[in-house]
């Protein structure tokens, strides 16, 4: 059976022990530590910092601006209201920011990390990340790992990283870079920027269309032009590695596409 501890209507420091815990702050900016065990922390109202510590923790801030702690373990955290720091460190975390323009790590471990709504910016770090940025104009990192990438709503910037990433723009005039590795990039609506920078592997962007004004930017790379076995547009970058437009036939290739 869970331990109950509550907080008071003034800013409370509240421990936890190695079991599993509830510990709810109330009013006030609280800070709550979970240590050992399957912890479930509230922050509730004002700015509270939450830390989780060892074992598979559910960590809520709720209202105010809330700094968020996952510790070891598989952690599930949201942010729920205002602008929150959210941090997964160890374990295969699930975060979301909710509303605000959040900031979330993952960190170490395979994360799913969504963003919610507002501006926000995501961190995969280390693993093969999910990352979502949801509403508003998000930046999105994948970092290390094979990560999947999607910006969802509005003008986001996606950066693969290292490893071979899927990226997904959704709506919204998005702009993309694959960073190192094979990477997938799908623009979605809207007038898209792929940029493409020297060693940056081979790269494939899944829908690029020249009516809708999608760009490529090969950062003052020169290039030639080939078929390839699907009748695709592949250009070989003289930095080194090669994107290839899927689709899109050699013969309709347009030059004026390339912006940099």
């Amino acid at each position: 059976m869970a331990n109950v501890i509550t907080g008071t209507y003034m800013p409370d420091t509240l421990y936890g022990t190695d079991g599993s815990d509830f510990i709810y702050g109330s009013y006030g900016a609280d800070l709550i530590y979970g240590y050992g065990g399957d912890d479930t922390l509230s922050g509730a109202n004002d700015p509270d910092t939450l830390y989780g510590g060892a074992g598979n923790d559910l960590l809520l801030g709720g209202y105010g601006t809330d700094l968020l702690f996952g510790g070891d373990g598989a952690d599930i955290i949201y942010g729920n209201f205002d602008a929150d720091k959210i941090y997964g460190n160890a374990g295969d975390d699930v975060l979301y920011g909710g509303t605000g323009e959040d900031v979330i790590y993952g960190n170490k471990g395979n994360d799913s990390i969504y963003g919610g709504v507002d501006d926000d910016k995501l961190y995969g770090g280390q693993g093969a990340d999910m990352l979502s940025g949801g509403y508003g104009a998000d930046v999105v990192y994948g970092n290390l790992g094979n990560d999947v990438i999607y910006g969802n709503q509005d003008a986001d910037i996606l950066y693969g990283g290292q490893g071979d990433d899927i990226l997904y723009g959704g709506l919204g005039a998005d702009t993309f870079y694959g960073g190192l590795g094979n990477d997938t990039l799908v623009g979605g609506a809207d007038a898209d920027l792929y940029v493409f920078s020297n060693n940056n592997g081979n790269d494939v962007v899944g829908d690029f269309s020249f009516v809708q004004g999608d760009r490529l930017d090969l950062q003052g790379q020169s290039y030639t032009t080939s078929s390839t076995s699907d009748g695709s547009t592949e250009l070989s970058l003289s930095g080194g590695g090669s994107v290839t437009l899927s689709g899109v036939a050699l013969g309709s290739f347009d030059p004026n596409s390339v912006v940099g």
